[in-house]
């Protein structure tokens, strides 16, 4: 995914986006972050750029989240471990917003983040094994 970004003493945005040979590029935008107006058209540009890395990519973007996080995951993970733990995170995640049927970005607050946080840490896994309390014999 493109984004834009400042580097120390500079005044400008500068892009990072994916060409068309599939390369990750750092190039400056010319528009200056300094300025509202130039600020907007960056990130304008910013979003074309992105746009064009999803129509390379073959990523859909009609908001099913199956059809881009994996393939975000694998672009970005430079280790299959961490590639590992953030698809086991998803898991999760991906079944809560498909319980509450969310089916974008555009769907999640705040308070729907503070929501998943509660439902993970009282979701209660099904065992094999249940354990039962039992009182000390000296009671």
């Amino acid at each position: 995914m493109a984004s834009i970004y400042r580097k120390k003493n500079s005044p400008f945005w500068f892009i990072q986006f994916i060409d068309s040979d599939g390369k990750r590029r750092n190039k400056s935008s010319g528009f200056r972050a300094d300025d509202a107006s130039q600020t907007a058209q960056a990130r304008a540009l910013r979003a074309q750029l992105e746009a064009k890395e999803l129509s390379r990519s073959g990523i859909s973007t009609d908001g099913h989240w199956d059809a881009w996080v994996p393939k975000f995951f694998e672009r970005h993970c430079e280790s299959q471990r961490t590639l590992d733990r953030y698809m086991d995170a998803w898991k999760w995640l991906g079944l809560w917003l498909q319980i509450r049927k969310f089916h974008s970005a555009r769907d999640v607050t705040y308070r729907h983040a503070l929501e998943y946080i509660d439902w993970r840490t009282a979701y209660r896994k099904k065992v094999a094994k249940q354990r039962v309390a039992t009182r000390p014999s000296w009671s």
